[in-house]
């Protein structure tokens, strides 16, 4: 286990200090503080690893991160609502904010025989507390942030392979003062995801994704993305390869946009397209530098 303090300091941003407006976001404009000042930053850490050589044990490895820090003169935002819910932002520094960071991963992998488990994970969690001005008046603010992934992967010799994964984000921001208010969203994705290898260099793969996304506000969105596709391998050494994709078969993809940080909820959709069919040609030399051996 290793643990370190270190401490630092910070300085305004050009962005933060000079207002470059952007003419093409007419709903939030970023302005500069000229009187910005320099933020202080201290930061205590803790760093955990073990590693097992062992085919024996609960893990093969696993690491553990924790962050503790503060902030003195802290750069935070100020935002000014209009009527039409137009916002205008510029950083200024408060007395103090805090902030929490863990992370944690591990890996195991059993053998059974020419055939092979894989599992495979990680947790993010992280929590901060800082002022900031809404307004005009100050709000105090308590952002929270989860972070779950799970994998496993099983493969039959090199014939077959099948793959689960698990992702979960969840996000919280409380708001204490001015505007008491609480805005959470969440993102859950699982995937599925397998191949085959059959005789003649031909490979079979196929993925879908089960999607659900909530916020503050809104329904809840759900949708399902399928992939599949075939892989023709040949020449010499399988240096050449030919393969046709077909991409959403289900017609679902909603290319969703959700995302929690501060006092703001981003929500949206962006264009993308729907089943659509890729063919690729590919040529891999496997060989680079001379002739002969170095």
């Amino acid at each position: 286990m290793k643990s370190n303090y270190s401490s630092s300091i910070g300085y305004p941003t050009v962005n933060q200090i000079t207002s470059l407006i952007d003419s093409t976001n007419t709903y939030f404009q970023q302005y500069g503080n000229p009187d910005a000042r320099p933020f202080y930053k201290r930061e205590l850490s803790f760093n955990f690893s073990y590693i097992n050589f062992r085919s024996k044990g609960l893990f093969d490895s696993f690491v553990t991160y924790v962050n503790l820090g503060s902030l003195r003169n802290a750069l935070v935002d100020s935002i000014i609502y209009d009527g039409a819910g137009r916002a205008a932002n510029y950083s200024i520094n408060v007395p103090d904010a805090k902030y929490l960071k863990t992370k944690t991963e591990f890996y195991k992998a059993v053998k059974m025989n020419k055939n092979q488990l894989q599992v495979n994970g990680s947790t993010v969690f992280t929590e901060s507390v800082q002022p900031q001005y809404i307004n005009g008046l100050v709000t105090h603010v308590k952002n929270f942030y989860n972070e779950n992934v799970l994998n496993l992967l099983y493969t039959l010799g090199h014939t077959f392979a099948l793959k689960a994964s698990q992702f979960f984000s969840w996000y919280r921001s409380d708001q204490f003062g001015a505007n008491n208010a609480q805005l959470r969203n969440s993102v859950q994705r699982t995937i599925v995801s397998g191949s085959m290898n059959v005789p003649g260099q031909i490979t079979f793969s196929s993925n879908i994704t089960f999607n659900k996304i909530t916020s503050s506000y809104v329904p809840p969105s759900t949708f399902n993305i399928w992939n599949a596709s075939v892989t023709y391998r040949f020449l010499k050494g399988n240096k050449g390869e030919i393969k046709f994709s077909a991409l959403d078969l289900l017609r679902q993809n909603k290319s969703v946009i959700n995302y929690g940080a501060g006092n703001t909820l981003t929500i949206g959709n962006v264009n993308v397209l729907k089943q659509y069919y890729i063919l690729t040609l590919a040529f891999y030399p496997r060989k680079f530098g001379r002739n002969g051996n170095q």
